[in-house]
């Protein structure tokens, strides 16, 4: 957090807005927390979703937009875009 702040001050004087907090904390090139290459996803990670757990998730989303598709009668089209942990598109891909 001193580090944020560190690197707030060097930028602006406070107050901060939160827009401005948030980009430097996530964003900054050298303390930004996504643009480091530690795992943040996961049981070695920061945290973890319910995808981590089960892929309920994936099956059902992906259920449901299939029977939409079919119900619809609607012309599919495949775009597939990579997640960090890639669990969607390939879970869309195999349904």
């Amino acid at each position: 957090m001193s580090q944020i702040k560190e690197l707030l001050m060097r930028k602006t004087k406070p107050p901060w807005s939160y827009a401005e907090f948030m980009e430097t904390a996530l964003y900054d090139p050298d303390a930004g927390y996504y643009m480091n290459q530690s795992i943040k996803l996961g049981n070695e990670g920061d945290f973890y979703t319910s995808n981590h757990v089960h892929p309920v998730f994936q099956k059902t989303f992906g259920r449901f937009f299939l029977d939409v598709i079919r119900k619809e009668k609607l012309t599919p089209t495949i775009v597939s875009g990579e997640l960090e942990m890639g669990h969607l598109p390939e879970m869309y891909l195999i349904t």
